[in-house]
């Protein structure tokens, strides 16, 4: 593997799709995008990496935690979504959308230094989330394409997947709104909820750049 790993969190997020996701286009599933990532950063760090995807009952919010030799992603398993078609969508975007986050803090795993979600600015969830539309589309272009695995579930028609995405970033917002509405109800001080409501302000700034800017 050569060096046009190095620089992937300087390139655009569907610059960085396209050369992540262009290895194998018959490759179409995101465990193959998994191995990719896990190369590239291996490659990187001059020893081995692993990314481990966690879906289960329990886990309440989508996130990842980084660790020296390996990431956990926790994906949220969505139980109170009773359509299984959708709820395999979104958990599949999600997982695009940390997978985005892994790209744009690929150089900090040169070294190991803290990754912490909890800082994630606008501008980096915007990226991670134009990530996760740039490479899902590319993959769902690569499902069409081959006939004999296609999986129907896993492709998009024009328009569909924008939209898919901003419903997950209007959920994140609700739920925000809900915590911040139930800790007013419990008297919680207004300086107190400011992280929180720092976070409903950069979670709708990201949703009016997916608005429009895809």
């Amino acid at each position: 593997m050569d060096n046009k790993y190095e620089d992937i969190h300087l390139k655009s997020p569907q610059e960085a799709a396209l050369l992540i996701a262009n290895i194998d286009l018959k490759n179409s599933y995101l465990a193959h995008t998994i191995r990719e990532i896990e190369e590239a950063i291996s490659h990187i760090r001059k020893q081995h990496y692993r990314v481990v995807t966690r879906v289960r009952e329990g886990i309440t919010k989508s996130g990842s935690v980084f660790k020296e030799r390996c990431c956990h992603i926790l994906l949220d398993s969505l139980r109170e979504c009773v359509d299984e078609d959708m709820k395999d969508r979104k958990i599949r975007l999600t997982l695009a959308h940390e997978l985005g986050h892994i790209i744009r803090n690929i150089n900090k795993l040169k070294n190991f230094e803290d990754i912490d979600e909890k800082t994630y600015t606008a501008e980096e969830e915007d990226y991670a989330w134009k990530f996760a539309y740039y490479l899902t589309d590319i993959k769902s272009e690569g499902h069409k394409d081959n006939i004999q695995r296609r999986c129907k579930n896993f492709i998009y028609e024009s328009g569909q997947l924008k939209q898919e995405l901003i419903s997950i970033i209007e959920k994140q917002i609700r739920d925000i709104c809900e915590i911040i509405e139930k800790k007013r109800k419990e008297g919680v001080s207004a300086s107190a909820l400011k992280d929180l409501c720092d976070q409903k302000q950069k979670t709708e700034d990201v949703l009016n750049s997916i608005q429009n800017s895809l």
